[in-house]
């Protein structure tokens, strides 16, 4: 077995009931559903009972949706999801012989909006494999004990996001391709201050009301840390998040972390790559944060750009902030498609600045670029484009994975 990160040393116990019966490459496919019920059974708690009661009265209903209002927290907010069945996963296993049965009960029991989730995460067939391999009821029973309970009553959904996150770095089957989806926590710190410049954008003022998107939202990791900025400047804000991704593992993944940050999930939509087609086509956003060197065919990534363009408001101000590897700056002779594109966004002054950040700062792009674009630039960076050379602003990784061996520490983050 691969050395652990002590981040996820509390479910060693769940991955050594897996050994014999599958591979480390199946591990993180499997144990993803069930952490994902566990947390959410965590949060359930406090209001089960009254969302039981409630099913009762409401069951023959064909909009169960209603039980949404009596699914609370310990702070008497709405969860946004609910559970009606009487079992936890802690009482399923006293009755072995009806383990899977009323195992998929209680799956079924959840909002259509976690079981959508767990549906996509094949869930039932999961359940079938680990019945078939007799070791079903000792991995709940795993699940179940009080460590376990307690420590997913104390996790923070950022703890989790990073759970998961390390759990498919570790132990996916193509770990070097998941990785390409993932953005490190530090660069996404730096892509957030960039695209929140204090000196550009009013965040500070009452009530704001301000639209985010990201085309290829992987984890949603990144909408994730622009809420969380602009509501740790002004708690009067609203930050209303989008996102498109592809990739379906990755959109259940960003619809779990946004319901879990209490951040609305609904606007997150797949399964399609919005080179291919954009499934917000009216809609113009405010802000635009995107990875665009997690895509496969780095031809693409020139095109996307070229893409979000038509994602800027007409009469309001937008920004973008897109990390790109080094093809969409170099690829392409004059009169190529590539080249016409670079000098569009340019001749119409759409591009504020380029970074090149350290290599390897990735999981797996070896020379990143950051784009900022702008539809309304300051008065002194009018017809002008900034470069800067962050390529050497970088700290040395000691424990690099995936080829992560350059970071940049906060103190570096504040330099641009």
């Amino acid at each position: 077995m691969n050395k652990f990160p002590d981040r996820l040393l509390f479910i060693k116990g769940l991955m050594e009931i897996l050994e014999g019966s599958f591979n480390e490459g199946e591990y993180s496919k499997i144990i993803i559903p069930f952490i994902i019920m566990k947390k959410l059974e965590s949060l359930l708690k406090f209001s089960k009972r009254d969302i039981i009661e409630k099913y009762t009265e409401y069951k023959y209903m064909d909009d169960l949706n209603v039980l949404n209002h009596f699914a609370i927290d310990e702070k008497g907010e709405p969860l946004g999801f609910y559970n009606f069945s009487s079992y936890e996963l802690n009482t399923l296993i006293k009755s072995p012989n009806d383990l899977e049965k009323n195992l998929c009960d209680y799956i079924d029991s959840f909002s259509s909006n976690i079981k959508e989730i767990l549906d996509i995460l094949d869930i039932k067939e999961i359940l079938n494999s680990l019945s078939n391999s007799n070791i079903l009821i000792h991995f709940l029973n795993e699940l179940s004990n009080v460590k376990m309970d307690l420590h997913f009553e104390l996790m923070t959904p950022k703890e989790f996001e990073l759970i998961i996150e390390e759990l498919i770095l570790n132990f996916s089957k193509d770990p070097l391709m998941m990785g390409k989806y993932f953005i490190p926590s530090d660069v996404i710190e730096l892509s957030v201050r960039l695209l929140f410049h204090i000196d550009e954008f009013n965040i500070h003022d009452k009530n704001l009301i301000k639209t985010i998107f990201d085309p290829i939202v992987s984890s949603g990791k990144s909408i994730d840390a622009c809420y969380d900025f602009v509501l740790d400047e002004n708690r009067s804000a609203d930050i209303v998040s989008y996102g498109q991704e592809a990739n379906k593992i990755l959109y259940s993944l960003s619809k779990i972390n946004l319901l879990l940050r209490k951040n609305d999930s609904k606007n997150i939509k797949g399964f399609k790559n919005f080179l291919s087609e954009d499934l917000f086509k009216d809609q113009q956003f405010d802000f635009i944060i995107s990875n665009f060197s997690s895509i496969i065919d780095r031809s693409e990534q020139i095109l996307l750009l070229q893409k979000i363009i038509s994602k800027m408001k007409n009469n309001e101000k937008s920004r973008f902030v897109i990390i790109t590897d080094e093809d969409p700056l170099i690829k392409g002779n004059k009169g190529s498609i590539e080249n016409k594109i670079r000098q569009s966004i340019i001749d119409n002054d759409y591009l504020e600045t380029i970074i090149s950040l350290p290599e390897n700062i990735f999981y797996d792009t070896i020379k990143p670029y950051v784009w900022i674009l702008t539809n309304e630039k300051l008065e002194h960076r009018k017809k002008k484009v900034q470069f800067i050379k962050g390529s050497n602003e970088f700290v040395e990784m000691k424990d690099n994975v995936l080829k992560k061996t350059h970071g940049i520490s906060k103190s570096k983050t504040k330099k641009y």
